[in-house]
């Protein structure tokens, strides 16, 4: 990964209330991503839970973020979407994190 661990943490102290979901993609588990989740966590100064198991920070290739919330209000009413990409974009500039978009998926590696 390009960003420092230091890095990771202010942005995970940053994102901690925007509703989203997040995966990666490590060097030791998974041939694709990991599943969603909307946990991030730094239990230690040197890796990252994403709510399967807590990573290393030097295996992870890239963190995914799906800026769009899905808000349940009712049986009857539809589900609203919220988009937070301009939010976290911000986040990202603010700690200049290079980043990049892939459908409506927010990718740093």
């Amino acid at each position: 990964m390009r960003i420092t661990f230091e890095q990771i943490l202010e942005l995970t102290t940053l994102l901690k209330n925007i509703p989203i979901k997040y995966r990666i993609k490590d060097t030791k588990h998974y041939k694709g991503a990991s599943g969603w989740n909307s946990w991030l966590n730094n239990p230690t100064r040197t890796y990252l839970d994403f709510g399967y198991e807590p990573l290393s920070y030097r295996e992870i290739r890239e963190i995914h973020i799906n800026p769009i919330e899905e808000k349940y209000i009712g049986k009857l009413i539809p589900t609203r979407l919220i988009d937070h990409t301009d939010k976290i974009c911000k986040v990202l500039e603010k700690l200049n994190i290079k980043y990049k978009y892939r459908d409506i998926i927010i990718l740093i590696e």
